[in-house]
């Protein structure tokens, strides 16, 4: 539909100016969008599909912004914005700080709101063990090195000579 549309197979959709799609079971919607793959999708002007299976939107030169997608929910979904901002650093010049060490065995929150690495050394550490929630605490096999916590993780040192620790932040 559109002048100078084609399609080369049936089932297949081409919708604009100067749109085709030769590939099987493909749409082209959009002046001059072409969906040369098996089962893909060109969507806007000059869109074209690279592979089997795709929904091209947009080009390299003219990117496309998708607007108002709900949250995804299985693995194999697309995620928004919103999903994604939880897991992103937002302070990348926050520098790395000394944890004041207590009593032995020492338990530490990771409360900073960010992904940290703990780092753990000298001293005389006997074991050093991590947890989600403060009540299953699984050892590390470690005595010194670094152990990243994500936000409200716990990592509970236990020693006889306390050791420096220091919180880096990811």
């Amino acid at each position: 539909m559109g002048t100078n549309s084609a399609v080369r197979y049936p089932y297949n959709i081409s919708i604009g100016y100067n749109s085709f799609t030769s590939g099987a079971i493909a749409i082209a919607i959009g002046n001059g969008a072409t969906s040369n793959y098996n089962q893909s999708i060109a969507l806007g002007y000059n869109v074209v599909t690279t592979a089997n299976n795709q929904l091209a939107i947009g080009t390299a030169a003219q990117p496309t912004r998708i607007s108002f997608v709900s949250p995804g929910t299985l693995v194999t979904d697309a995620v928004n914005l919103g999903q994604l901002a939880g897991y992103a650093k937002t302070d990348y010049n926050v520098a790395p700080s000394t944890i004041a060490v207590g009593a032995s065995p020492f338990t530490y929150q990771n409360t900073t709101g960010y992904d940290a690495d703990i780092l753990t050394d000298i001293g005389t550490v006997t074991s050093i063990a991590f947890s989600r929630d403060n009540v299953t605490y699984y050892t590390t096999g470690l005595i010194t090195g670094i152990v990243r916590l994500s936000p409200n993780d716990f990592i509970k040192v236990t020693y006889t000579v306390a050791p420096n620790m220091t919180l880096i932040p990811r």
